[in-house]
């Protein structure tokens, strides 16, 4: 017999002395082993079945290989191996990773903005920028919600000078090589010293490369020192310490947010460098005003100016010649005096100003008010008239707070009449406090006539010295 045939629908064909296996013609489909019996492959270990109704298992000791051009699974799959892969996988949809994901080369995403999100609520995203770079954002629009990253170290015994993190910028395909492709530019925190459960001090180092690996140039230190310079770790001050090398000295306690310091042969110093046709300015200002005081060089006059309570208070030139516009200093005309009366003191009447630099002259009264103290020069010139030959004497002063500095005592009786003209002149050094005054006064004793004259040529003067 050549063939077996069984021509009706539904014949099975029993195996085994019970009958225990079955194969079951199903009409129109196929063939049905029954239960759960296996169709075995070489040896028991290699085997197709189906445990249950509803989950069928394909068997092998080693490997089940498929081969084909394209092998189409229309469901879930579950691998609880290693699966290894040697050509590239596309997903139409997205991928989801319950666990963990080792990627021993590279990963490629490879479309613009294309964005890794991270967190349950993916509220954390790295966004790829189209030829620009990557974008870190916290999407949580609420308040205080700064994205933060942080770089960490596993170091567990933190010393003086260790790195704790670092960033670093660099060159590598610069063509020219050499100092081309070293790290140019880097920012590092430091340890400043072994860290304890009381102490992290840190500083942060901002390095520069010039022909060289990035080297630290400016410093911020864990008290808040920026230091700037070849020897960028500042040590002085609470503030800005600009320092080329070390002098050993340190800053004066009430002028340390600046400091500046260089052991160099020339010394140190700062430069301001301003257009040539503009002004360098040095402003100083406090809770009330933006400028009390002011340093300024106008660059197109090459004048040095000082100003204070935004007023000028001193010009230098360019030749070196010193103005002073509101340093005190007055000349004041009298006005004509005629018949003074004897046995009185008479106040000279400076009433006209030729000029009064800080507006410290009084003509209503005739009297200098100084401003500050200190040293001020005070002369008079008096041009009196018609003294009479039988008064004993005019007595010429000028008067201040805390001094009267007297002068010569005239005798109209040393002469033969009546004198015509005198001209008397008296200078002084004085000390005058802040807010003192000073006039000029002329005693006439109790004899003679009322008959001389101050003329209106007479001149009072004076300028704070120092």
């Amino acid at each position: 017999m050549s063939e077996l045939r069984l021509n009706t629908d539904g014949h099975i064909i029993k195996f085994g002395a019970d009958n225990d296996v079955t194969l079951t013609h199903v009409a129109d489909t196929g063939l049905l082993l029954n239960s759960t019996m296996q169709l075995q492959f070489n040896d028991a270990s290699q085997n197709i079945n189906a445990p249950s109704a509803t989950v069928l298992d394909i068997n092998a000791t080693d490997e089940i290989e498929l081969n084909a051009t394209l092998v189409d699974i229309n469901a879930n799959v579950e691998i609880s191996g290693t699966a290894t892969t040697t050509g590239v996988h596309t997903f139409t949809a997205t991928p989801v990773f319950s666990s963990d994901i080792t990627v021993t080369d590279d990963i490629n995403l490879i479309s613009d903005s294309a964005q890794m999100t991270f967190g349950a609520n993916s509220e954390v995203t790295l966004t790829h920028s189209h030829d620009s770079g990557l974008l870190l954002k916290h999407t949580a629009t609420a308040d205080d919600k700064p994205i933060n990253l942080v770089l960490q170290t596993g170091e567990t015994d933190m010393a003086a000078n260790d790195v704790i993190g670092k960033i670093s910028f660099q060159a590598p395909d610069e063509g020219t090589g050499t100092d081309a492709i070293l790290v140019s530019g880097a920012i590092q925190a430091v340890a400043e010293g072994d860290h304890s459960s009381s102490s992290n001090a840190t500083r942060l180092e901002f390095m520069t490369g010039a022909s060289e690996a990035a080297t630290a140039k400016m410093s911020i230190s864990s008290g808040g020192i920026v230091g700037m310079g070849a020897v960028p770790t500042g040590d002085l001050g609470d503030g800005l310490h600009i320092k080329t090398s070390d002098t050993g000295g340190g800053a004066a306690a009430n002028s340390k947010e600046l400091v500046i310091e260089s052991n160099h042969a020339s010394g140190s110093g700062m430069t301001i460098t301003s257009k040539n046709d503009a002004t360098g300015r040095i402003q100083f200002g406090d809770g009330d005003a933006n400028s009390r005081f002011e340093v300024s060089y106008n660059h197109s006059t090459d004048k040095f100016q000082l100003n204070t309570a935004a007023a000028v208070a001193l010009f230098i030139d360019q030749d070196g010649h010193v103005t002073m516009p509101l340093q005190p200093a007055f000349n004041v005309n009298s006005a004509t005096m005629d018949n003074l009366a004897i046995n009185t003191t008479h106040t000279v009447q400076f009433n006209s100003e030729r000029f009064d630099n800080n507006a410290d002259f009084n003509t209503s009264n005739y009297t200098f008010t100084a401003p500050v103290t200190g040293r001020y020069q005070l002369q008079f010139q008096i041009n009196i008239e018609g003294m009479d030959e039988d008064t004993s004497y005019y007595r010429f002063k000028i008067n201040t707070s805390n001094e009267d500095y007297n002068t010569m005592l005239v005798d109209p009786s040393l002469y033969d009449s009546d004198g015509t003209w005198h001209l008397v002149t008296y200078c002084i050094l004085a000390d005058m406090d802040a807010n003192d005054v000073s006039t000029v006064k002329i005693t006439v004793t109790n004899d003679g006539a009322a008959q001389a004259d101050v003329s209106n040529r007479s001149v009072f003067s004076g300028f704070l010295v120092c």
